[in-house]
């Protein structure tokens, strides 16, 4: 318990307080609409939530960290850099909402662990992250910050869609497991 008020000292934020991205920071993660969609959000609500980005540079960083410096928020945005797993389990675990708008991925892994820490997921309409998602997420198109800034105060204001979601969440998070995995390989090469 005092690991969890250490970390989230260190970074500035309070539970349930701040937005999360966890991920490389490159082009395909989309990060520009996320600053994009937070500024919006900021500007239409009074509220202390943050923005954590949790994660290191990837190929072509440059211009997103130009986006979160010049940022009309600038002081609500979070940058970690790449952080130990104890710190990002926490981070996961305390965020409103953990964010994932990347425009094309091979599976969406983080939002599977969002799933296991109860956080409700926003994540783009695209590639594998509706199969993984399900119905336990709320989604945008990609890059159309002004929806994922309805999406995020969709979300915020609304403690039953919270519930909500981290219920599906959870029943979505059953779907994958090792154990699954290895049993239908096995049908598979049975066949």
């Amino acid at each position: 318990m005092e690991l969890i008020g250490v970390v989230l000292r260190k970074y500035h934020i309070k539970p349930k307080k701040y937005l999360l991205y966890v991920g490389a920071i490159q082009p395909r993660k989309n990060l520009i609409t996320l600053v994009k969609a937070f500024e919006i959000f900021k500007k239409e609500n009074e509220n202390s939530i943050k923005l954590v980005i949790a994660g290191g540079k990837a190929w072509s960083w440059e211009e997103t960290i130009e986006a979160v410096e010049n940022s009309s928020m600038r002081d609500s945005i979070i940058l970690t850099g790449r952080i130990p797993f104890e710190e990002l389990s926490i981070l996961q675990q305390n965020a409103a909402i953990f964010v994932f708008p990347s425009l094309y991925e091979g599976f969406g892994i983080p939002i599977l662990e969002a799933f296991a820490a109860d956080t409700p997921v926003i994540s783009a309409r695209n590639s594998s992250l509706e199969e993984v998602g399900g119905e336990a997420m709320e989604y945008f198109e990609s890059l159309d910050a002004k929806e994922l800034s309805q999406k995020i105060i969709k979300v915020t204001s609304s403690f039953s869609l919270q519930a909500e979601m981290i219920a599906k969440g959870r029943e979505q998070l059953n779907k994958f497991s090792w154990r699954k995995c290895a049993k239908e390989t096995l049908e598979f090469i049975k066949k």
